[in-house]
């Protein structure tokens, strides 16, 4: 079967094999992914070959496989929740969120952290990586409709949370 973290290393091993380009012996030297491009389904199943597809969809679905690739032949059941956290791959790419919601009401602290293998980033209106990560993880306030749930009021109460 197709397994995404040996194509990745095959061909990140063939693009170190290659010569610079400023050397003679670069001349029709190219390399292409040609085995992840003709699995491309087993990637993601709504892409097709030669049509045009969403790259930032491709690469999440491919690391995600490259994940499941690496975590093969560990058993599920009773494995310890960090343990898919220490692959190669979800040191590369991965990492956790804590997100702290604070109740306005008694100031309780609430903590909470979920692992992430990508981050999905507005870049509308930002015009540095920076600038839109500071978006990402600004404070929101939840009240109205959105109230918390304080485990320490027990009282839906306005509340702020915050990456």
């Amino acid at each position: 079967g197709f397994c995404a973290l040996c194509e990745v290393e095959a061909h990140v091993s063939r693009a170190f094999r290659v010569p610079l380009p400023s050397s003679p012996e670069a001349v029709n030297r190219a390399i292409t992914p040609k085995n992840i491009v003709h699995n491309m389904r087993n990637v993601g199943r709504q892409f097709r070959l030669g049509c045009q597809e969403d790259a930032h969809e491709f690469l999440r679905l491919l690391i995600e496989q490259m994940q499941k690739a690496a975590l093969r032949g560990t058993p599920e059941r009773n494995l310890p929740p960090r343990v898919p956290w220490t692959t190669l791959v979800a040191q590369c790419f991965g990492g956790f969120f804590q997100s702290t919601v604070t109740c306005l009401e008694c100031n309780y602290e609430s903590n909470t952290f979920d692992p992430f293998l990508d981050l999905s980033l507005e870049i509308t209106h930002a015009d540095s990586v920076v600038r839109a990560l500071r978006r990402f993880t600004s404070a929101e306030i939840l009240d109205g409709g959105n109230k918390y749930k304080c485990s320490k009021c027990g009282h839906l109460v306005p509340a702020r949370k915050q990456l």
